[in-house]
């Protein structure tokens, strides 16, 4: 795999995890039984294991966390979707099954597509995400089990969740862990920063945007431009508690103040907690995202247990289901945007040590090399020869579009040659 394609597959094709059922909160027997603290009874519950097909015919792989005893009168229980990182899968939904399960909430998590063990080989940071969560939404709601539905979101996934509450205003609430407000700025940022390692000179970072664009959009059919959820802010309603890491450096705690700002609800607050974008995240955050979806959801604090059961609480006992403690949610940790190390070990509820692809781990440290120990002139050499042979491999694109890269790549090199001159005059000028 050659430099450029390293690069693209930064953005669009992270490690992937890689799990068997076993590893999902339940493990095979697909039941467990705990007690938010000792005050309270063991109870039961179950994952119900479903498979989905988005609007492409890939198939999605899901989990349903319920209780085995409905606590309505109805029969119907709120729900809360989680939506993973980009190096994530339903797994991670641990990180919140074990808080809103004790409060008569079920969890449903899925695999994106292209993520985990759904169908799809690209991930697309939330632009076809967000189409897949639209099934999870309509099967839950089709089901008829499912009164108000929440949303609960980590990087990629809260970027996916806030693109679908501006999509469908009913959805009841929005929790949004640490959101970039621009794909776009977000890459020009990470480029730009010496901090991540990647210093490109800066008349050559619109020339490597151009040459992403395209080439993101070719292999995994998606324009980087369309992952904007500041742009449809000012038109979303829906509730939403926006949290952000204060040291992260991955994406910056500006990304989710400018996603606050411009949004349109009445009703939204922002948390900015200790830590970075993979840093586990303190208990306070995970108590105001349970006391925010407590009143979004139109939850009880204590809720009373109804005589109405369902079908499974007569086939589980305790023998076959596991009894666990509940996780401290420090002990949960997850990947940058498109971080390319291996996923976190995040709990004593999944096995140890994800399968990541070994063959893409490096990926982040080769691209650092590339830059870092290189000057200007030898960094602008290589962009250059890496645009060429993707202008090689492309000759069908769109003219108009090809004539802007050259264009872009006509005033780099025009931009360059003056920062030589200006730097060579100055030198001269010295005494």
């Amino acid at each position: 795999m050659d430099l450029w394609d390293q690069l693209v597959d930064a953005i669009c094709r992270p490690p992937r995890d890689v799990y068997t059922d076993n590893q999902l909160v339940g493990g095979m027997r697909a039941t467990f039984a705990f007690a938010p603290h000792r005050r309270v009874k063991v109870k039961k519950y179950y994952r119900e294991d479903v498979e989905l097909r988005n609007k492409k015919d890939q198939k999605l792989m899901c989990s349903h966390y319920r209780p085995c005893v409905v606590e309505s009168q109805d029969g119907k229980l709120p729900c809360v979707i989680y939506c993973h990182t980009n190096s994530g899968s339903r797994r991670d939904a641990e990180e919140i099954v074990f808080s809103l399960l004790p409060y008569g909430c079920t969890v449903f998590a899925l695999d994106f597509s292209g993520s985990g063990l759904s169908e799809g080989s690209w991930v697309s940071l939330g632009a076809h995400e967000v189409d897949d969560l639209e099934v999870a939404v309509s099967y839950l709601r089709d089901q008829g089990s499912t009164s108000t539905i929440g949303l609960w979101g980590r990087s990629m996934g809260a970027v996916t969740a806030l693109l679908y509450s501006h999509r469908d205003p009913s959805v009841a609430g929005v929790v949004a862990d640490s959101p970039f407000s621009k794909l776009v700025d977000l890459m020009f940022e990470i480029a730009s920063n010496k901090e991540h390692g990647m210093s490109i000179p800066k008349p050559l970072v619109k020339l490597a945007m151009g040459l992403m664009r395209r080439s993101v959009r070719k292999r995994a059919g998606f324009s980087i431009d369309d992952v904007s959820p500041c742009d449809v802010m000012p038109e979303t309603f829906v509730p939403t508690l926006f949290g952000h890491g204060k040291e992260d450096t991955f994406i910056g705690l500006h990304h989710s103040e400018k996603l606050f700002l411009a949004h349109g609800a009445d009703s939204k607050n922002f948390v900015a907690f200790e830590g970075d974008h993979n840093s586990p995240r303190p208990d306070y955050w995970y108590e105001n995202g349970l006391t925010f979806l407590l009143s979004t959801l139109l939850l009880d604090d204590e809720p009373e247990l109804s005589e109405r059961t369902t079908s499974r609480k007569n086939s589980i006992d305790s023998q076959s289901s596991q009894i666990l403690t509940p996780p401290s949610p420090q002990h949960h940790q997850t990947n940058a945007p498109w971080d390319t190390r291996a996923v976190h070990d995040s709990s004593p509820f999944v096995a140890r040590g994800r399968q990541a692809d070994e063959t893409q781990l490096d990926n982040t440290d080769r691209v650092q090399d590339f830059v870092k120990d290189d000057d200007d002139a030898d960094v602008l050499q290589r962009v250059l020869e890496l645009s060429l042979q993707d202008q090689e491999t492309h000759r069908d694109e769109d003219a108009a579009e090809q004539a802007a890269i050259d264009a872009a790549i006509q005033e780099s090199l025009v931009l360059f040659q003056q920062q030589q001159e200006e730097a060579g005059a100055d030198k001269r000028q010295d005494p």
